[in-house]
């Protein structure tokens, strides 16, 4: 394991990447916004309502519009990245995509050799739970976790932590609770789930173990 000094782009021997897709964010403000559209043009609609209603809905679509806006332009920037491979390894960048606001190299990154990860997988792990008619659905998250075959991650550890929650050269962090690398424990890298093809390009690079569910604590 090396703590590399980056400057937030994809490493210069990565031939293939992992990030985030603009897709959800954007359909999700054009879906909303037509929707608007929609009940603004009702021709049904009683003025009483209209005054006071639409304001709102405005309002409350220009802060969604905001929100995700600033992720899906994130999306097209070149630190969109959290994995990427090499002949050799792999690279995770720890520190989120929508708060790299830096101009300065510092450590940000973290490379594997192949030869020290002992196996890849899902994990899926129980998120809490949510109403649903009359009773809750549980939620879940997915993982990429990489099983090493040593336990010398402390100083990643400490890095991922200082990171979480934490300001960036004096930059309010706005998104505090994207986190898209962690060390649960000593040994075991969490990598926010890629995708499928995230697991399948690292299929003959390292050993891949059967997917695990975690139990909730009892």
């Amino acid at each position: 394991m090396q703590i590399v000094i980056s400057d937030l782009t994809p490493p210069k021997d990565a031939t293939r990447k992992f990030g985030h897709s603009a897709f959800i964010p954007i359909l999700t403000i054009l879906g909303v916004g037509g929707v608007l559209v929609i009940l603004l043009f009702d021709p049904d609609r009683q003025i009483s309502l209209y005054l006071w209603a639409v304001p709102l809905a405005i309002l409350g679509f220009g802060m969604l519009a905001w929100f995700l806006g600033r992720r899906a332009v994130a999306c097209f920037r070149p630190y969109n990245w959290v994995m990427a491979l090499s002949a050799e390894g792999l690279y995770l960048k720890y520190r989120p995509y929508l708060n790299c606001k830096t101009d300065a190299d510092e450590p940000a990154v973290v490379y594997f050799p192949f030869g020290e990860i002992a196996c890849a997988r899902k994990t899926t792990v129980p998120a809490g739970k949510k109403p649903q008619g009359s009773g809750t659905a549980s939620m879940k998250r997915w993982f990429l976790d990489l099983e090493l075959n040593h336990q010398n991650t402390q100083k990643l550890a400490e890095l991922v932590w200082g990171e979480q929650g934490q300001a960036t050269h004096g930059v309010k962090v706005i998104f505090p609770n994207h986190e898209p690398v962690d060390v649960p424990r000593p040994g075991l890298i969490r990598v926010e789930w890629l995708g499928n093809k995230a697991l399948r390009a690292l299929d003959g690079r390292v050993a891949i173990g059967e997917p695990k569910v975690e139990t909730p604590p009892s």
